[in-house]
């Protein structure tokens, strides 16, 4: 080989290297302005992107500050509204309570009005009572003393007048304007409410103390029918004029209706009342009627 043609080859570059180099070094310059443009699109779309994303949120912002500011108004009405009926209750409160005081108060006045109306009422009550209880006592004091001066004229009557008018058929006996007889005979209580009415009479009926006294003053000592019965109602004693039980004279322990069956009364030997069986047969038997003269 000869000594040029190495040098040749040592100065002068290989074309095709050549080539390649400037190729790579345009494809490099190429690629990073590409590039460089790709990330400025990039920025300025993210930037806009953000922008109208700040510009929605505001809106929504200003939007949502509208509607509560709506709300807030409406509620601030509403507090105001209730408010002003709270203010009106408590007035209608206070004059309620004001009037309902007013209304206890004339409650207590009325009350204590009332029960003093009623204290006076039974007072004048309890007296007018004591009244009539005096007054009816007072009455049967002058009514005794009546009686008792009328059965004294007419007996002193009888004994002056005995053959002009005899208050008492022969045999009977004169107490205050009653005639009593007293029948010795032994019969049932049937036989002598029968004997009785047959004499224009009944079985005797003793009112009171002053009447049982006389009777038992002027009886033998045997046991005598009385008119007291129990034959309708047991233990409900009547008389045969169907006048109810008022005065007793019981022994004691009697009435008991001893072996059952004792709905009739006798007068016993001493004077005591005693149930006894209707059926059987008894001494005596009283019979009474109201004084006549004839």
């Amino acid at each position: 080989m000869a000594p040029g043609g190495i040098y040749t080859k040592c100065e002068e570059p290989d074309t095709d290297v050549v080539k390649d180099n400037m190729f790579d070094k345009t494809s490099r310059r190429t690629g990073g302005f590409l590039l460089q443009q790709s990330r400025c699109c990039s920025q300025g779309t993210s930037i806009s992107v953000l922008y109208i994303a700040n510009a929605v949120l505001f809106l929504l912002w200003i939007i949502t500050i509208i509607i509560i500011s709506g709300k807030y108004s409406r509620m601030t009405k509403e507090l105001e509204r209730l408010h002003s009926e709270q203010t009106l209750l408590s007035g209608n409160d206070t004059y309620m309570v004001k009037q309902l005081e007013v209304l206890h108060s004339n409650q207590s006045t009325y009350a204590t009005e009332l029960n003093n109306s009623l204290q006076r009422l039974e007072d004048n009550q309890n007296k007018l009572k004591q009244d009539v209880t005096k007054l009816q006592k007072d009455l049967t004091t002058e009514k005794k003393k009546i009686w008792d001066e009328t059965f004294k004229l007419q007996n002193a009557l009888q004994k002056l007048n005995a053959s002009a008018c005899k208050m008492c058929p022969e045999g009977w006996l004169l107490n205050k304007g009653k005639c009593y007889y007293f029948h010795e005979q032994e019969i049932h209580w049937s036989l002598a409410k029968n004997f009785c009415e047959n004499q224009g009479s009944h079985l005797v009926v003793i009112n009171d103390a002053d009447e049982q006294m006389f009777l038992q003053s002027k009886k033998k000592r045997y046991s005598y029918w009385i008119g007291l019965h129990d034959m309708k109602n047991e233990n409900t004693f009547v008389w045969v004029d169907d006048s109810p039980l008022s005065y007793t004279h019981w022994f004691a322990g009697e009435p008991n209706n001893y072996g059952h069956g004792e709905d009739c009364v006798t007068m016993t030997e001493r004077g005591w009342w005693n149930d006894y069986a209707c059926g059987s047969e008894v001494t005596g038997t009283i019979c009474e009627k109201p004084w006549n003269c004839q």
